[in-house]
């Protein structure tokens, strides 16, 4: 800046440019600047911003003068240390200016990298910013940190449809039992077959199986009669009482009708 009366000297190949960064440090600990040097340049009287507007001044912080640093493992890497937080954690701008308010360098960020985890160029000074593995203020820096890749979820195994229940199965001992007894629960009504499978050859018993019973097709596709059943005559019923009454006029009435020839032929009725 002209108002201070200084004036930064001059090198053809010179490249100042920011290195890393800690923005979200630990209680314990302070924002911290690394910045990348070719040799025989410095970044005493330059100034640091949360925003790329020098005049302005739009960020949420005043801009702070570099005023001192602390020196790096070697001539190439120093770091400024701010006496206040300037950075929010989930995104912001760095900015650094010549004394004369020229836009030097700047980074931009938009998430929180996490507590104490520095941000910065790999390889130093001329590579992209990434989260590094380790902080390492004042030197070379270390690798990016690895992507943690997605933890796939479970398959969702496909609900199996349940199998139909097969129907039952008459036995051979129930078909006998339905072709000794008619009148037992298995009847033509049923809708349960037999399984001819179930009536196997065996000792003999061949042909005495029927494949099916009352009303269903038979063996050789003969049709089984059902026994009929026997009507007992019940005292007082008038099933069998007409006929008989019947007969029995019948009977008087021939009979008179003969005794009257009878005596009619020997003059005895006239």
């Amino acid at each position: 800046m002209i108002g201070l009366g200084f004036v930064r000297p001059s090198f053809a190949d010179q490249a100042i440019v920011i290195n890393e960064v800690l923005v979200h440090p630990s209680s314990s600990h302070k924002e911290w600047v690394e910045f990348y040097l070719p040799d025989g340049t410095s970044v005493t009287n330059d100034w640091i911003d949360d925003d790329s507007d020098f005049i302005n001044d739009d960020g949420g912080s005043s801009k702070k003068l570099i005023t001192a640093v602390v020196a790096g493992s070697d001539a190439q890497h120093v770091v400024f240390e701010l006496s206040s937080a300037m950075f929010n954690n989930d995104g912001d701008t760095l900015a650094l200016f010549s004394p004369e308010g020229q836009l030097i360098d700047q980074y931009h960020y938009n998430k929180d990298p996490g507590v104490d985890i520095a941000m910065g160029r790999t390889p130093d000074a001329t590579g992209g910013f990434s989260m590094l593995t380790n902080a390492t203020r004042g030197s070379a820096n270390s690798a990016p940190k690895p992507t943690t890749a997605p933890t796939p979820g479970p398959t969702t195994k496909p609900t199996k449809e349940p199998k139909a229940t097969s129907a039952p199965t008459t036995t051979k001992n129930s078909v006998d039992t339905a072709i000794d007894n008619p009148n037992s629960s298995l009847n033509a009504d049923d809708e349960t077959t037999v399984n001819s499978q179930d009536i196997s050859e065996s000792e003999g018993s061949v042909s005495a199986q029927p494949t099916s019973i009352l009303g269903v097709a038979t063996k050789a596709g003969e049709q089984r009669k059902a026994k009929p059943t026997p009507q007992v005559m019940v005292k007082g019923s008038t099933t069998g009482t007409l006929p008989f009454l019947l007969t029995s006029f019948g009977g008087l009435f021939l009979l008179s009708c003969g005794i009257l020839l009878y005596l009619k032929k020997k003059g005895i009725w006239n």
